[in-house]
């Protein structure tokens, strides 16, 4: 298998790292390359969960399950047909929260297989794991403004 890690410190609490990243139907917004997520079975994530992804310039869709679940820090979804693993770990750092992502996909056989996975299964998720931190630190920078804004965090 070949792996890709990722890792991100955001200016807000585990609880808020934890409930936004495992709610699937946002990953459009932040985890590159989903355009789009539709649930199959249980409406809130949890173990056993089933869901569909569509990738940004890929015609297929992929099936994925919670395949394990530890709230509020560890959580691993599997779409099995290509062996793809996405975990995600949520660890304090101080009042503030690190999120650690790591990808695993099969290692191609052959030069062929070499190309079309570079292109398709690891290359666009490897290419969007690396860009997905950026818009994840602005989505909690902005939240957190909003919530100072208008007095929401209780204080």
């Amino acid at each position: 298998m070949r792996e890709q890690h990722g890792a991100v410190v955001l200016p807000v609490p585990t609880t808020r790292v934890w409930k936004f990243v495992t709610e699937v139907r946002c990953w459009p917004a932040w985890l590159q390359p989903v355009s789009t997520v539709r649930a199959l079975t249980l409406p809130k994530t949890a173990a056993g969960m089933r869901f569909e992804v569509v990738r940004s310039r890929q015609p297929t869709v992929e099936t994925w399950i919670v395949a394990e679940w530890d709230a509020p820090s560890h959580v691993r979804f599997t779409e099995y047909r290509q062996n793809i693993q996405l975990a995600f770990a949520v660890l304090p750092a101080g009042p503030e929260a690190e999120l650690r992502v790591r990808l695993a996909y099969p290692k191609p056989r052959g030069l062929l297989s070499s190309l079309t996975a570079r292109l398709t299964v690891g290359g666009g998720w490897a290419k969007g794991l690396e860009a997905s931190c950026t818009p994840l630190h602005a989505i909690f920078v902005a939240n957190h403004d909003l919530f100072l804004l208008h007095n929401l965090d209780g204080a």
